[in-house]
């Protein structure tokens, strides 16, 4: 899955090239300061370079961090799925802890400041693009979430994706109503949404043990584990769930009566039933 998402992005910037050209610019901008800066770094490895080829070479390994970038992509590439993402990444977490790592991170939020930031923007739009119109399986993605019935994952798609597409009478249902099919994008949307690491509230986002552990235990909670570490009965379960049901933002789109419940729902369940 990983692989066709790094093949995708591949093919979308080999046909917008200058992107990749203008990317560098902003790049070098951010890493050495000014314009002039940047022009006296080109000229010397110009100086240096014998043919265009040996220039790129030459400024690729000093100035673009490619080990460090290649550290953080190849256990991306190398995964079949989020979950493989966030294990790959966990087991060499190590080797991030270097000076040429914090040297990336820091030049990379420069990038953020730099005025020309648009060009930034028209990557990162062309990266969605490309993951809105990829495609994989709703049925691999219910596997590796953990849930075995369908029905019980189709109330969870519907109830993240409750609108989005429409009948032949101009109806407006769920966007995967129906569908076998899903964009990568929307995938990764959901996935996170399972693995409760898009909680915006303070202090209640997860630490990377923690989703790791929660990985490992595919991504759910079952309603049994939910009362039992709560001690709590069915009642106060479904009060719980009645409760959340009655704010503004459910009223449309209620949480709906399941087994098994993604970690972002089950928190905020938990949470009510401690009250």
């Amino acid at each position: 899955m990983m692989k066709l998402l790094f093949e995708s992005i591949h093919n979308y910037y080999v046909k917008n090239i200058h992107l990749i050209e203008e990317f560098a610019l902003v790049f070098l901008a951010a890493k050495h300061g000014t314009p002039e800066a940047v022009q006296a770094v080109l000229q010397n490895v110009k100086e240096r370079s014998e043919t265009n080829e040996q220039f790129f070479d030459i400024l690729l390994r000093e100035e673009f961090y490619l080990s460090e970038i290649k550290c953080i992509g190849e256990p991306i590439e190398n995964a079949d799925n989020m979950s493989e993402v966030f294990l790959n990444l966990y087991k060499s977490n190590m080797m991030y802890k270097t000076l040429e790592f914090e040297e990336l991170g820091a030049i990379l939020r420069k990038m953020t400041a730099i005025p020309v930031f648009g060009i930034i923007g028209a990557a990162i739009i062309g990266i969605i693009d490309v993951l809105k119109i990829t495609k994989v399986p709703i049925s691999k993605v219910r596997e590796e979430i953990g849930i075995e019935h369908r029905d019980t994952f189709a109330k969870w798609l519907t109830y993240y994706f409750p609108k989005g597409q429409y009948t032949k009478e101009g109806k407006e249902v769920p966007m995967y109503k129906g569908k076998k099919t899903m964009s990568l994008y929307d995938y990764i949307k959901l996935y996170n949404f399972f693995l409760g690491t898009d909680q915006k509230q303070e202090g209640c986002k997860p630490t990377s043990l923690e989703i790791i552990n929660r990985i490992k235990n595919r991504i759910i909670v079952s309603k049994d584990d939910l009362k039992k570490q709560k001690k709590k009965r069915s009642k106060a379960l479904k009060e719980a769930i009645n409760f959340l049901n009655e704010e503004e933002e459910h009223a449309e789109n209620p949480i709906p009566n399941a087994n098994k419940y993604p970690y972002s729902i089950a928190l905020r369940i938990g949470e009510v039933m401690d009250l």
